[in-house]
């Protein structure tokens, strides 16, 4: 089940001391658009939330609580429990990951989640590490995501250098389109890949 997505927002700004509202006017978008989360008459947008995967420094995969987020509510709801299951002392987890069993905090536990778990299930009140998180192989290294994001940046006319030149127009249209047309190949073959036989 899913942590109302209002209720995550004020966990990330309570995490590092800021009001939602001053987050969300760093971020570019205007308080308003919190109430509508806070009335569940909305969630946010791709393009809101990779501005806020860059503002928080945490994963999309976090913000859309697709896995290993997806559990988040019950982390929530027996933090204790999740990290006895990591089976990891408290010392380890305090020295290696800065996870206090103590006290959550919201950043360090979804660093320490991104690069330790791959896959975890929690079923009736017991939790199962599924799977770790492969140092070399991340799955949270969606390289799909991460081009998404160069792109919509690109459109943005966020400012880049390209060969330590200040990038022309011509350039950034021809890298959003060949980025584009990466995306548009590689979603074909994996498309394929997949096709029943």
């Amino acid at each position: 089940m899913k942590v109302d997505f209002y209720d995550l927002y004020i966990a990330l700004c309570r995490d590092i001391e800021i009001s939602p509202s001053e987050a969300a006017k760093l971020m570019g978008f205007n308080k308003s658009t919190v109430s509508l989360w806070k009335n569940k008459h909305t969630t946010p947008t791709d393009k809101i939330l990779i501005k806020m995967e860059r503002f928080f420094n945490v994963p999309y995969s976090f913000l859309t609580q697709s896995p290993p987020y997806n559990c988040w509510k019950e982390i929530l709801e027996d933090y204790s429990g999740f990290l006895k299951a990591t089976e990891l002392s408290e010392q380890v987890l305090l020295e290696s990951w800065g996870i206090d069993p103590q006290k959550l905090r919201v950043k360090e536990l979804v660093k320490f989640i991104n690069d330790y778990i791959a896959e975890i299930r929690y079923e009736n009140g017991v939790w199962t590490i599924i799977s770790k998180a492969d140092a070399n192989n991340r799955t949270s290294r969606d390289i799909r995501h991460i081009l998404k994001v160069l792109q919509k940046s690109l459109e943005n006319n966020d400012i880049y250098s390209y060969g330590n030149t200040q990038m022309t127009n011509a350039a950034r249209q021809r890298l959003i389109w060949a980025i584009q047309l990466g995306l548009d190949a590689a979603d074909g073959i994996i498309k394929n890949e997949n096709k029943p036989s």
